[in-house]
């Protein structure tokens, strides 16, 4: 069977304003006592979210050695003449397809007016 509210087959959607079932025991709460757990909740979030950006940076740091190292990287001449033969050398033969495919099309387009 298919959804029901679109929430899975759990009935409707909470209206607004309402605590949801699921969230009663925090309704027990004091206003007090919430607001006291909301800081702590926010400094654990903030000090995972420091190591994480202080790991990030370790490894860029370390990053930048392999970066230093790869621009001192150069491709041979040889290998770009190479590259460049071939390259040449496609376009060629795709330029000669593109005249065979239409010199081939005509040809079989006249033996059909003929009535070959």
């Amino acid at each position: 069977m298919g959804q029901i509210y679109g929430h899975g087959g759990h009935g409707p959607p909470p209206i607004q304003g309402e605590v949801p079932a699921h969230a009663a025991p925090h309704a027990e709460q004091t206003p007090e006592e919430a607001v006291m757990e909301a800081p702590q909740q926010l400094e654990v979030e903030e000090e995972i979210q420091e190591d994480a950006d202080l790991e990030q940076a370790k490894e860029v740091e370390n990053w930048g050695d392999f970066f230093r190292e790869c621009g001192e990287f150069r491709i041979p001449p040889t290998v770009l003449a190479a590259r460049r033969a071939a390259n040449e050398a496609y376009w060629a033969f795709d330029r000669a397809m593109h005249v065979a495919e239409k010199k081939v099309g005509r040809a079989i387009q006249h033996s059909l007016i003929r009535g070959a």
